[in-house]
């Protein structure tokens, strides 16, 4: 059934109306066979259900039979796949910041000499980030979740750390 689903192309990290992805499901029915298929077509190891449990914890919460240890496992190596190829290379930032200051009346100028072409525009607004100062609020995790991109969170804040301490 899940095969003919996915061959008719049925979303496959969606969340139903319980708050869990087909993954999930597999993972919390001890279905093997499914949690395999459903990685090999694509599904996220690492997304997590409306209560943030991702399909590891899930299957980790069931536990019990030798099938369920070895959907564990492999959850485990698909999530660690995945996590180590989603996270970049440390970002550097510029060790010559010193025309960066964090009493700057915009943001805009800020994200400029960082070499940060994006437009985070809306999100700036929509987070309430008018001065470089205003990311001292958040952490890296933070700005990522909020809509920056990894690189950029981190550049950003070890600019603004930086010049917070000297």
């Amino acid at each position: 059934a899940c095969r003919l689903l996915l061959d008719s192309g049925a979303p496959i990290n969606v969340l139903d109306a319980r708050g869990m992805t087909p993954l999930g499901w597999a993972a919390r029915m001890n279905a093997a066979s499914t949690v395999v298929l459903l990685l090999q077509r694509g599904a996220s190891a690492v997304s997590c259900d409306t209560q943030g449990n991702s399909a590891v914890a899930i299957a980790q919460e069931r536990g019990g039979s030798a099938e369920q240890a070895a959907i564990e496992q492999y959850l485990a190596d698909e999530t660690a796949a995945a996590v180590a190829k989603a996270t970049p290379a440390p970002v550097e930032t510029p060790e010559d910041t010193s025309g960066v200051t964090l009493d700057t009346p915009d943001v805009v100028p800020f994200l400029a000499s960082l070499n940060i072409a994006d437009d985070y525009e809306d999100l700036l607004d929509k987070e309430g980030i008018n001065t470089p100062g205003d990311f001292l609020l958040y952490t890296i995790d933070e700005l990522i979740e909020a809509g920056f991109k990894r690189a950029h969170a981190r550049k950003i804040m070890a600019t603004v750390q930086r010049h917070n301490t000297s």
